[in-house]
């Protein structure tokens, strides 16, 4: 039975690569005039060092104490300074109204139950700047995995292999627009790939999301 925090401690820095999404977003960050990013679930860093070494603040945001210790760790060790860390559960954050440029959010809202999904969202919108940039994504009903588990309320299922503990919220297309209908939608789009869970399926699917606050 295992959270992320436990999943860091046995197995350590399982989260590697930056996101093709996040690196092709550099352009239009850029072009933005971004200076502030908040990294919500930033996991061991792997969006949030490459995110810094492109010019950026990061603000970076994680609920597993191992995975900042971890990422204090590289930014350490590459004597990195426009990075800060920060222990924090993402319904209830500690930052100020408007304190981003932009947010990234992603492989984290699936974490969730909904309603905790809707906190969530309220905080990006209100910690996001006006004309501020959300990149976020969803699990989806359409995942191979949908329904594994126990399931706690509606579409959210806890006992998914390799993450027992932790609960996964599947959205269909209607409740991921509903979630995301207070920003302006850039692009909205459903996305197959495949993954490295070897005991699960090895595919996942998402609705990933691109919009201005």
């Amino acid at each position: 039975m295992k959270n992320w925090e436990e999943i860091y401690q046995i197995k350590g820095d399982v989260l590697k690569g930056t996101l093709k999404k996040i690196r092709e977003a550099v352009p239009l960050l850029k072009k933005r005039k971004t200076k502030k990013i908040l990294d919500l679930g930033c996991s061991t860093g792997r969006n949030s060092l490459f995110l810094v070494e492109q010019g950026f603040s990061v603000y970076a945001v994680d609920n597993s104490e191992t995975a900042i210790k971890m990422l204090n760790e590289k930014i350490k060790s590459k004597g990195l300074k426009n990075v800060m860390t920060f222990i924090e559960d993402m319904c209830s954050l500690s930052f100020k109204d408007n304190s981003f440029d932009a947010v990234i959010c992603t492989g984290i809202l699936q974490h969730a139950t909904l309603e905790c999904q809707k906190k969530t969202v309220r905080e990006i919108k209100r910690t996001l700047k006006k004309n501020g940039l959300l990149i976020a994504d969803l699990m989806s009903t359409k995942d191979p995995d949908f329904k594994a588990g126990k399931e706690i309320e509606e579409n959210t299922f806890i006992g998914l292999e390799e993450e027992e503990e932790t609960p996964h919220h599947c959205s269909n297309l209607k409740e991921a627009r509903e979630l995301f209908s207070g920003f302006k939608i850039i692009k909205f789009y459903h996305k197959t790939k495949p993954i490295s869970y070897k005991t699960r399926k090895n595919m996942e699917a998402k609705w990933h999301i691109m919009a201005v606050n």
